[in-house]
């Protein structure tokens, strides 16, 4: 007598199916986002807030070779003055896009530089409430980014704005090279370097050392003329006014390094884009810097290459 050979139940095989695709998915899922839920990191402190962050999220897209992260920043506020605003700056890949900001009003890339500022809800921060956070998704070539935050900038009246970090050096002051009342310094030296270009677009590097070793700048402004019809493509590492009408460039310490101690230096990088061929060479206009003890002096600013 033969035996009757049972079939499987349809319902098993479905089962079976669904719990395959279920493990596909979510081993690809695996393979495709790596290193969720990081723990905490302590990022960056200084006089007037303490910050860390989180990685939420890192994945990338396979084939295309970009990455992508998601991080969230907390801080703390120690500061005894309300702030009516704030900024937060973070060094980033010079190739990223960013495809999320959340509980800030904007997150913009120029360079290397991400600039986060505040919304409505956390612009006001004092000893009474101390605390915000911000999230923020990026997308870059980078495989091995490691988060790097260049510090925080807070505005604390109405009256001070982030053009001059609140700069004893104000952008409608004429600099006078000759003005006898002002020292000349040779610890400071100031120097544009022309780096390359293209077309009608030159690139610049700005730096400006501090050889001293004992005073601090507070604050530095320099002036740069170009051509009538210029314009910035893009700047980052300082703070810039632009006058398209006469030309002149100002630039300025950035904002979360806005003085400039003994035996240091800072560097501002430019791509200008003017009615001539490059590489242009600009004309140099002067370099005022003020003490932390409100001395004002002056540097020999010079152009190199080109």
């Amino acid at each position: 007598m033969k035996r009757k050979k049972n079939k499987p139940n349809s319902f098993v095989i479905i089962g079976i199916i669904y719990f395959v695709i279920l493990l596909t998915i979510s081993t690809a899922y695996s393979f495709f986002n790596t290193d969720l839920s990081i723990k905490a990191t302590t990022g960056v402190s200084s006089d007037n807030y303490n910050s860390d962050y989180i990685l939420v999220a890192k994945w990338n897209n396979g084939g295309e070779g970009a990455h992508f992260y998601h991080y969230t920043v907390n801080f703390e506020y120690s500061g005894v003055e309300p702030t009516t605003g704030w900024r937060y700056y973070i060094k980033v890949p010079y190739d990223t896009e960013v495809f999320g900001c959340f509980d800030a009003d904007s997150c913009i890339v120029e360079g290397e530089v991400l600039t986060i500022t505040n919304n409505m809800n956390n612009r006001v921060l004092s000893p009474n409430n101390k605390t915000a956070s911000f999230s923020f998704q990026i997308k870059t070539n980078n495989n091995d980014y490691d988060f790097k935050a260049l510090g925080a900038y807070f505005i604390t009246d109405t009256t001070n704005d982030f053009g001059n970090n609140g700069s004893t050096i104000k952008p409608d002051e004429p600099i006078n090279p000759n003005d006898p009342t002002i020292q000349l310094v040779d610890y400071l030296t100031p120097t544009l370097k022309v780096t390359g270009g293209w077309d009608k677009t030159t690139t610049y590097v700005f730096n400006v050392a501090n050889t001293s070793n004992s005073t601090t700048i507070n604050s530095w402004s320099a002036r740069i003329n170009f051509p009538i019809g210029s314009e910035v493509s893009s700047l980052w590492g300082g703070e810039y006014e632009f006058n398209s009408d006469t030309g002149e460039l100002t630039l300025h310490a950035p904002a979360w390094s806005p003085t400039l101690p003994p035996s240091s230096n800072t560097e501002i990088n430019i791509y200008m884009k003017t009615p001539e061929d490059s590489p242009y060479i600009p004309t140099v206009v002067g370099f005022r810097g003020v003490t932390v003890d409100e001395v004002e002096v002056k540097a020999n600013l010079t152009v190199q290459g080109g």
